[in-house]
């Protein structure tokens, strides 16, 4: 989909999460991005736990923001979706009827829309560049 600002300069500094991003924690409960930390730990796909190994927040600045309907979730344009095969594509390369996995399984893209906004992030990655799932909307992420 286009969006107005398709000359626009973005921040495309890391793989940003949305500081409300959840994270499902060892002990059961799910933990948003905002309060994790290096040496924090979460669950991969597969159920194994999986050490925080670079985080830090961005400054308030206009990002671009990509939409993925399947079931609303929004990340920003440099994040990495992983998709059919195990491949991944950053967010602001997806169109509509593209296939991500959600919850282990193939999806197809109802929609995508793009658009900027100021906004606080948090770069995180993974021990091994580990697959996580992200709750509630459950979309496959890599850091």
């Amino acid at each position: 989909d286009a969006f107005m600002g398709d000359a626009e300069t973005f921040s495309d500094e890391g793989r940003c999460y949305m500081m409300g991003t959840q994270f499902k924690a060892p002990e059961g409960h799910v933990v948003a991005a905002a309060d994790l930390s290096i040496g924090a730990k979460v669950l991969d796909i597969h159920g194994i736990e999986r050490t925080v190994t670079w985080c830090r927040k961005l400054c308030k600045t206009k990002r671009l923001l990509v939409d993925l309907w399947t079931r609303p979730f929004t990340v920003t344009g440099s994040h990495r979706k992983v998709v059919p095969g195990g491949g991944t594509i950053e967010a602001k390369e997806l169109n509509q009827a593209d296939e991500v996995l959600i919850g282990g399984e193939c999806q197809q893209l109802l929609r995508v829309t793009k658009r900027a906004k100021l906004i606080e992030v948090m770069e995180l990655e993974f021990e091994d560049d580990a697959t996580v799932e992200v709750h509630a909307t459950s979309i496959l992420t890599k850091g």
